[in-house]
C-alpha cells in the first residue's frame, strides 16, 4: 500500500503541483512531508500523520516548519512487566495478611465487635 500511495504523490508532485495556484505554507511541502512519513512508517500511521498536516495547510494556521517525526524503536517492557509481578506479589502479601488477621479476630468471639 505504500508503494501506490508514493506513486500517488510522485505523479501529483510532476503533474498536478507545477500547475496548481496553490502553494503549501510548510516546510516541507506537503507533498514531500506524506512522501516521507510513507517511505518511514506503515500505511496507518503515515496516513495519519498526512491527514493532520494537510488541515492545518490552510490560512487559519501560521506557516512553520514541520518535519516528520523520527520513528520510535519499541521499548523493552520487561521493566514495566516487573513492576507490575511486583505490585500483584505485594497486593496478594497484603491481601493474605489481612484476610488471615480478619479471620483470626472473627473467631474469636471477645473481638468480633471490633469489625462490626
Amino acid at each position: 500500500m505504500n508503494k501506490v500511495a508514493i506513486h500517488f504523490i510522485e505523479w501529483y508532485q510532476k503533474e498536478i503541483s507545477p500547475h496548481s495556484n496553490h502553494k503549501c505554507r510548510h516546510t516541507p511541502t506537503c507533498s514531500a512531508y506524506a512522501k516521507e512519513c510513507y517511505t518511514r512508517f506503515n500505511f496507518f500511521k503515515a496516513s495519519f500523520l498526512t491527514t493532520k498536516r494537510i488541515l492545518t495547510c490552510n490560512p487559519l494556521f501560521k506557516p512553520k516548519y514541520d518535519p516528520v517525526p523520527e520513528k520510535k524503536e519499541k521499548k523493552k517492557t520487561h521493566a514495566s512487566h516487573d513492576e507490575w509481578e511486583r505490585a500483584f506479589l505485594l497486593f496478594m502479601f497484603f491481601f493474605s495478611l489481612f484476610s488471615l488477621l480478619f479471620n483470626h479476630f472473627l473467631s474469636r468471639k471477645r473481638f468480633a465487635f471490633f469489625f462490626f
